[in-house]
């Protein structure tokens, strides 16, 4: 089958549903508040030059940009995480066909790239990118530095998009991920790593060598292979039937030692994280909790 073909019977769903008129009209009335977000993002691309001349006067506008890349990735990440669906297809009839997996693949990895968060950067990149980095460093950096912030983009989509489904499946993989990403920012909040200086260095070396735009590309490659293996290993009908599966259920051996009371935290935190409502609000809570971390010592800064 032809991606034209699973388009087609995606369109012919999508028509054939119960409440087709009414998912139509929420879908324009999104799209609608999505094409307003859109512009006041491309807006705030155009203005951010001035933005940083007017609030950070004497200091390298390009410089200043670059240094706030990684933080971007790396918020888009967890952002990406938590709001970020993976692709859906009702994949199960197709499976019992004689269908090439390779096909079902194909289709899969294209619909997911089709998300609000890998539109939005363009919106600030490429207008900060043509009135700043182009005059300045030339059209074949600027290019290249596009081709780079594109290749970052499609890594951080395929990196949630298999994160996510390991995590599924174990959710040790999420408390590495929060781990991973508290342990980094301590290294930024006592000075052991700087991010912003890591950042500059990495991208405005970019933009001074253009061929090095090929190490983006490269990663990004290496990271659609991984969840391209990932599904092509885990497609098949009896995993995504498998009762014994489905029944299995998360084991806190931890709690064992305190009894009754154990046993009664350890079902409280199975439904929590079975469900994908309360295991957000548990994941927000803790975030909300690290936000002084995020902002405050930058407020300290300021005021000494």
């Amino acid at each position: 089958m032809t991606l034209g073909t699973f388009l087609h019977h995606q369109w012919l769903n999508f028509w054939r549903a119960r409440n087709a008129n009414k998912s139509l009209a929420i879908q324009i009335i999104i799209g609608f508040f999505y094409f307003l977000i859109f512009l006041e993002i491309a807006a705030l691309g155009l203005a951010l030059p001035f933005i940083i001349h007017e609030y950070m006067p004497g200091k390298e506008p390009v410089a200043i940009f670059c240094s706030y890349i990684i933080y971007y990735f790396l918020i888009g990440l967890l952002t990406r995480f938590q709001m970020q669906e993976l692709p859906s297809l009702s994949i199960q009839p197709y499976l019992t066909q004689n269908i090439k997996r390779t096909s079902m693949l194909r289709f899969l990895n294209a619909k997911s790239l089709v998300h609000v968060f890998n539109f939005l950067p363009l919106f600030v990149f490429i207008p900060f990118t043509i009135m700043v980095i182009a005059p300045k460093f030339g059209g074949i950096s600027a290019v290249s530095f596009l081709f780079c912030i594109l290749a970052l983009v499609v890594n951080n989509h395929f990196l949630t998009m298999y994160l996510k489904r390991k995590s599924t499946s174990n959710s040790w993989w999420f408390i590495t991920i929060i781990l991973t990403l508290a342990g980094l920012k301590a290294l930024d909040y006592f000075k052991l790593l700087s991010f912003e200086k890591l950042s500059a260095g990495i991208f405005l070396t970019l933009l001074n060598h253009p061929v090095l735009c090929f190490i983006p590309l490269a990663v990004a490659a290496t990271t659609f292979c991984i969840n391209n293996n990932y599904l092509q290993r885990h497609l098949y009908l009896e995993e995504l039937v498998n009762d014994t599966k489905l029944k299995a259920g998360k084991n806190f051996a931890f709690l064992n030692k305190l009894g009754d009371t154990g046993d009664m935290i350890a079902l409280d935190l199975k439904l929590i994280f079975r469900n994908k409502r309360p295991k957000s609000l548990v994941i927000l809570s803790g975030v909300i909790l690290l936000y002084g971390f995020l902002f405050y010592p930058q407020y300290v800064r300021s005021e000494n």
